[in-house]
């Protein structure tokens, strides 16, 4: 999803077939109004199965990247958030976290 100001990329983890479905979303914001650009990646469980409409129950979201820049680049910025995100998956375990089956969540 694309923005003036923030730009996402979804991760499935789940085929949501059932109604319900896991996915980790990586946000990319800039800031109005000033120079900062922020990353965050948080996880979700999204549920149709109780009658009343969507809802989604989501992890605490884990800063990826943080930078400055006028707002004209926020899609250079999304992209660098990306490789980011594949390497802290490696080297943070709360990234990890974001990306494990949920029988494995502390």
């Amino acid at each position: 999803m694309t923005t003036d100001n923030r730009i996402s990329t979804e991760f499935p983890l789940t085929p949501g077939a059932t109604g319900a479905q896991e996915l980790v979303t990586l946000w990319s914001v800039h800031h109005p109004g000033t120079v900062h650009y922020e990353a965050i990646a948080v996880r979700s469980h999204i549920s149709s199965t109780d009658g009343t409409g969507l809802e989604a129950d989501t992890m605490d979201p884990v800063t990826i990247l943080k930078g400055v820049g006028d707002g004209t680049h926020l899609a250079f910025f999304h992209e660098q958030a990306l490789m980011q995100l594949q390497e802290l998956k490696a080297t943070d375990y709360r990234v990890a976290d974001l990306f494990a089956p949920q029988d494995e969540w502390p």
